[in-house]
């Protein structure tokens, strides 16, 4: 039955009682597909009508998760384009930095493989910040340092908004039309440089961004941390003017950026990956290096 589940879905729940009531509740979403697509879109799974909260499922790639809400689904099984390059660059021995960390669904995969390495997780939503440190003691992972913050362009106190839904939260306004808001909270902001600094990290190699429409100020807070350690940043951007302005800072610190992948449905959404020009001048073996190298021989 698991191997049909990881087949299927790419992960599985990891009891009999969980099988059950899962089977039921994807069999009630499927059931409006054919009646109401609408009700089929929004239809939350994870909820109705049984409850999955705090149920735990392994992965196809052997990991274990635990969520409280449908987004588990980004854990279970992480976005392709994100993961694969991430997963390219890792190596033994490094830090990596993800910024957003959700639930770890990147941070638990990058930690197994950093050995003797380490990743920094940063995540601000409470209830996030809850299920990481659980997944990560669901497996047994001891090179994370967990941090509850935000990042920023400055030190200090932001209002965050916590929606329904647990990989959107933000203190931007990009949700605020199409999520349910549950409430605003005051968490702790602080930049980048002043995390590397007081953690003492001697070398940051991966730093991967998904912060929901703040990227430009995450970058703005890690200006010194870039010209330091020129670590290769995978970017989750939101919206025209977040890639303008980001582009535009990159370029400036002698970055390239590359789009790895846009979303079909959100215009201006995108994953992509922006790496110092020295970095494909020592090593162009990747396909990515490579097309940064080629274009960079051209202008």
């Amino acid at each position: 039955m698991v191997n049909i589940f990881l087949k299927r879905y790419g992960y599985a729940p990891l009891s009999f009682s969980l099988t059950f009531k899962f089977l039921i509740n994807r069999s009630v979403r499927l059931f409006y597909k054919y009646i109401d697509k609408e009700k089929y879109m929004n239809y939350d799974w994870f909820n109705r009508p049984f409850k999955l909260k705090d149920a735990k499922f392994i992965t196809v790639d052997g990991y274990i998760f635990t969520g409280y809400d449908r987004d588990i689904t980004y854990a279970l099984r992480p976005e392709v384009s994100v993961l694969e390059t991430v997963m390219r660059y890792v190596r033994d021995g490094i830090t990596f930095i993800d910024v957003g960390a959700h639930i770890g669904g990147i941070s638990i995969r990058v930690a197994k493989k950093v050995g003797k390495g380490k990743v920094i997780a940063v995540e601000p939503d409470p209830r996030n910040f809850t299920y990481l440190l659980k997944n990560i003691e669901l497996n047994n992972i001891r090179n994370i340092i967990p941090i509850m913050t935000a990042l920023g362009s400055e030190n200090g106190l932001a209002r965050f908004k916590i929606f329904e839904e647990s990989r959107l939260s933000t203190f931007t306004n990009i949700h605020d039309r199409d999520s349910k808001l549950i409430t605003e909270i005051y968490i702790p902001v602080m930049r980048l440089d002043e995390l590397v600094r007081e953690l003492e990290i001697d070398n940051v190699d991966i730093v991967k961004i998904d912060v929901e429409g703040a990227e430009v100020d995450v970058l703005k807070g890690a200006v010194e941390t870039l010209r330091k350690h020129r670590p290769i940043l995978i970017i989750e951007i939101h919206g025209e003017e977040q890639y303008i302005n980001t582009r535009k800072i990159l370029e400036d610190m002698n970055y390239r950026l590359e789009i790895l992948e846009e979303d079909r449905k959100i215009p201006w959404h995108m994953q992509t990956i922006a790496i110092p020009k020295q970095v494909c001048e020592k090593n162009n073996s990747g396909q990515t290096c490579k097309m940064l190298c080629e274009h960079d021989s051209k202008t």
